[in-house]
């Protein structure tokens, strides 16, 4: 089997987001951050025979650039990379099933009805990952109220993108005037920088109250969920509160209280939780601040 230029670009992409990586058998790549605020997906020209567990996918690419054109055999328990004309050969274990990246194939993200889409192309969005100082620091070297930020910003009949300083509002370093029609919905949808790791390209963008969808437009079948930042963001006349479901999940909503945030998520159906990563294993609610 042979992966394409453009696969291997995608796999080398979402390792970079997270380093465990995991295929289901089919045609279809998916990654999901460790902090489950970025969810990707791909489609894919090959089809995978087994589900294929990489525990360190960076490591895996290390092994297949060793090769100028290799053929892969994926089996249940090791990838055999071979040199098409037979002169090398490398064997990967694949990790046990399900001890890296969730399996997030499983659940989907509701699309609330309230939205509206803006085409970014690739010029502007290169510009904006400069603003926004993608490779200049380390994410290690800074919290994430230190962390730039792109706020998407509607009045109802104009939509601004700017990068800011921090999760406020203020200290704004560059914006653009997007021409794009936002239905009459006025919101403030504050995406940390962080969590904005797309490949470069032309993107059309939905925007919604609780995460933004970014679909590639410039060659790739390729889609980001990214969650915005809830203490800071704002839809109408309600903010975006993050209810904390157990002591893992965490599910963000609109609201115009603690009390009406709370009300809403007791309301919901498993299958709505969003960007969680498992199920709602107990009944113990909290409104974070």
């Amino acid at each position: 089997m042979k992966l394409s230029k453009e696969t291997i670009n995608i796999i080398k992409h979402f390792a970079k987001i997270n380093r465990g990586f995991a295929v289901e058998p089919g045609n279809v790549l998916r990654t999901l951050a460790p902090n489950m605020a970025l969810y990707a997906e791909a489609v894919i020209t090959e089809t995978f025979p087994v589900e294929v567990t990489l525990s360190d996918a960076r490591e895996f690419l290390r092994i297949v650039s060793l090769f100028s054109d290799p053929d892969f055999d994926f089996g249940p328990v090791w990838i055999s990379i071979c040199e098409s004309d037979g002169t090398a050969r490398a064997k990967y274990a694949n990790a046990e099933i399900g001890s890296v990246t969730p399996n997030v194939g499983k659940k989907r993200l509701k699309v609330p009805h309230e939205q509206f889409a803006l085409d970014v192309s690739e010029s502007q969005w290169q510009t904006l990952g400069q603003a926004l100082g993608f490779g200049a620091l380390k994410k290690k070297h800074r919290d994430r109220w230190q962390s730039k930020t792109l706020i998407i910003k509607s009045d109802g009949e104009s939509v601004v993108v700017g990068v800011h300083g921090g999760l406020s509002s203020g200290n704004e370093e560059y914006a653009v005037r997007i021409d794009a029609n936002p239905q009459g919905q006025e919101c403030t949808v504050v995406l940390n920088a962080d969590n904005l790791f797309l490949m470069s390209g032309a993107y059309r963008i939905t925007v919604m109250p609780t995460f933004a969808q970014f679909i590639n437009t410039s060659g790739y079948n390729l889609v980001y969920f990214v969650a915005s930042e809830p203490r800071c963001s704002s839809w109408g006349g309600r903010r975006e509160y993050q209810v904390r479901v157990g002591h893992t999940c965490h599910i963000a909503v609109q609201a115009r209280s603690h009390e009406e945030a709370e009300a809403l998520v007791r309301q919901m159906q498993v299958d709505d939780v969003q960007f969680a990563a498992s199920a709602r294993t107990c009944a113990e609610y909290k409104v974070l601040p």
